[in-house]
């Protein structure tokens, strides 16, 4: 996000080792998953230095970022060429909003689907068979598939909307306010208005009213081959709905299919010795963006160089 945001690289692919933004990333997003609920509370978190170090810290270290990208213009445009003003000197606390957001939102969430993704396909081995068998038929001559190649593929779009269900980025949804005047559910549920409202998304997504043996990983769900298997397919919402959906959708997917498509191509994926996937399953948390638990995986490569 580094590039396609800021124009500049944050070295985290280079060094094979977790940055100290992605720890402070991390740390700072537990106390906003509570504060989000009682935002009146920031003003006391500030007063804090323990408890709201790593917000504060992650919120200057974005600051930095977008006021460096401000002094220099990119010849190739990124997300901030539609967003800075060159005849404005001043960056508006809105701007820095947004830069944190796109950090947040634009890194954290690809990184946590591909997890999940992998677990799956270690805890369901012929699943991972079957879609190295479809890709195996995509391109076989290059060694490296690029994503139009892939964007037609049916059972890899299937791995990943079922890990998108069972394993929502942001499991509770962001918030909303209401109307003033309030508004009406269809089962004449009244909520009164400029009220905080959230769609919880990892519960919608494994409600059996829409999903036919919601708890099982079934990524057939989403092609011809289980109909009926899913009931409602507008309880599908990992990237929201309408026009407040998430603007970075089309991107996650091109890096989700991309990874997914050449990892399962070039590698047998099996968990680690000792590994079973529990500590991915019980030690991630709901921080707005979901925080990943501990997960290892052995990749054993198919072909010889």
């Amino acid at each position: 996000m580094g590039d396609i945001g800021f124009n500049r690289s944050f070295g985290m692919v280079e060094s094979g080792e977790e940055a100290h933004v992605i720890k402070l990333l991390h740390d700072s997003q537990a106390p906003l998953s509570v504060l989000a609920h009682i935002s009146w509370a920031m003003r006391l978190v500030a007063r804090t230095p323990i408890g709201s170090q790593p917000l504060f810290e992650h919120m200057d270290w974005s600051a930095k970022v977008l006021e460096e990208r401000k002094k220099n213009t990119p010849k190739e445009k990124d997300v901030f060429s539609c967003l800075l003003n060159p005849n404005e000197d001043q960056i508006t606390p809105e701007m820095n909003a947004d830069s944190r957001l796109l950090i947040i939102a634009g890194s954290d969430t690809v990184s946590a689907t591909l997890s999940y993704l992998l677990y799956e396909l270690c805890r369901n081995l012929t699943v991972q068979a079957k879609l190295r068998a479809a890709i195996d038929t995509v391109k076989p001559e290059k060694a490296h598939l690029d994503v139009e190649d892939v964007a037609e593929c049916a059972c890899l779009d299937g791995v990943i909307n079922e890990t998108l269900r069972l394993h929502p980025a942001t499991p509770s949804g962001p918030q909303r306010e209401t109307p003033p005047e309030g508004l009406t559910l269809p089962d004449s549920t009244y909520i009164p208005g400029k009220v905080n409202v959230w769609i919880p998304i990892y519960s919608l997504q494994r409600d059996p009213r829409y999903w036919m043996d919601p708890l099982s990983f079934m990524p057939e769900r989403w092609t011809d081959e289980r109909p009926g298997a899913t009931i409602e397919k507008r309880a599908f919402l990992p990237f929201l709905t309408g026009p407040y959906n998430c603007i970075g959708q089309k991107l996650a997917m091109m890096e989700l299919r991309s990874v997914t498509a050449n990892l399962v191509r070039s590698f047998e994926i099996t968990f680690a010795d000792g590994e079973n996937g529990s500590t991915i399953e019980n030690k991630s948390r709901d921080c707005f963006t979901m925080t990943v638990g501990k997960l290892d995986v052995r990749l054993k490569p198919r072909y010889e160089d």
